[in-house]
């Protein structure tokens, strides 16, 4: 990914406009191949997972909630650093800059990180372990981790489309400069950020840890439900400056996942989740946009005087996400501690078997 990064930062920066979409664009769709920031960021979460195999659930989920505090505080900064870099020296150059620090991070890793994979922990590669095929097929394997995926996948989608939804919506609602849009598109990474470290922690040793999923779940239907009655971009700021729950149970999933396949599975059962996510960004973002653009000058009034009722439609929808990741949050019996043994006892033998056979006939 890090090579990757490199060659794709470069190709934006040497090759011509005019050969944009038939130079640049396919070495972009080979690089994009490598996984970028989902390869890197779930390997890192393997490694936590490594390191901490003797830990407590709730310690490593608060170690993942480090690290994806850090994947979004990334989000957060790269446009704001990537933007004061192109007003500096160039929009060309500012690649140039990236690839730099590409180049910087890969020199980093090399020398400052030590494998955390022992001899015998190792299998032998399988490209048929190896594909989002086989990797969602483990969501199916027990109770626990098909709740898990399905809180993931609602949760995520309705994360990412509402969030690509609410700069629509904003720029609908007031004509903001380039600079207060910025703001505004970082007030939701920023509230992550402060749940993930701050929020978290507090109630991982308050609550028990199956209650944080449904938490932050119900916290975020209840987010995109006074969203979707927003009539000021003010209220939106806010809104989105009290969002801190709402990407509290992606460190719960990971710790569960990894705790129910065990010490030999924590790269596949944390790249099964990676595939969620990735599902949720391809899809969940252009179904929301398509949303919001056929029910852009609808209204739902609740009180037609005062003008209250439902002004975004597709914020609905992602409320609507919500309610179906808490739904699938409740009925969580707990989050497991290292249970491997659960990945031989499927719950669901008539969805294996269908799945399995979906998976056959596709191949």
């Amino acid at each position: 990914p890090v090579l990757a990064g490199v060659v794709g930062n470069l190709a934006f920066a040497l090759v011509p406009k005019a050969h944009f979409y038939t130079v640049a664009c396919p070495i972009l769709g080979l690089t994009s191949c490598f996984g970028g920031q989902y390869v890197m960021s779930h390997a890192a979460f393997a490694m936590i997972a490594d390191v901490t195999m003797e830990a407590l659930p709730r310690e490593r989920a608060f170690l993942f909630g480090i690290v994806e505090a850090a994947v979004w505080a990334g989000l957060l900064l790269g446009p704001t650093v990537g933007g004061m870099a192109a007003a500096a020296v160039g929009d060309l150059n500012t690649f140039f800059a990236i690839s730099a620090v590409c180049v910087l991070q890969g020199l980093v890793v090399l020398a400052g990180f030590r494998e955390t994979l022992e001899v015998g922990r190792r299998r032998p590669f399988s490209w048929k372990r190896a594909t989002p095929i086989a990797a969602l097929r483990m969501f199916l394997q027990t109770r626990t981790t098909l709740l898990l995926g399905t809180l993931t996948l609602f949760a995520l989608t309705g994360i990412s489309g509402g969030l690509a939804v609410a700069t629509n919506y904003a720029l609908k609602l007031e004509l903001l400069t380039a600079v207060n849009l910025a703001l505004f598109q970082s007030t939701f990474l920023a509230a992550s950020c402060v749940g993930l470290v701050v929020a978290l922690p507090v109630l991982a040793r308050t609550v028990p840890l199956k209650k944080i999923p449904l938490l932050a779940c119900t916290a975020q239907m209840i987010s995109w439900l006074f969203a979707s009655i927003a009539t000021k971009v003010q209220h939106l700021w806010v809104i989105g400056s009290l969002s801190i729950l709402n990407a509290t149970f992606i460190p719960i999933v990971r710790a569960g996942i990894t705790n129910v396949f065990g010490i030999r599975s924590y790269g596949e059962s944390l790249a099964a989740v990676g595939c969620v996510e990735q599902l949720t960004e391809i899809a969940g973002i252009p179904v929301f946009n398509m949303i919001y653009a056929a029910t852009e000058d609808t209204n739902i009034p609740f009180h037609a005087p005062s003008g209250f009722g439902v002004h975004c439609v597709a914020f609905l929808v992602a409320a609507a996400c919500g309610l179906f990741s808490a739904c699938a949050a409740a009925g969580l019996d707990g989050i497991p501690d290292q249970m491997a043994a659960l990945r031989d006892v499927p719950r669901f033998p008539w969805l294996e078997a269908a799945y399995a056979m979906t998976c056959e006939t596709i191949s």
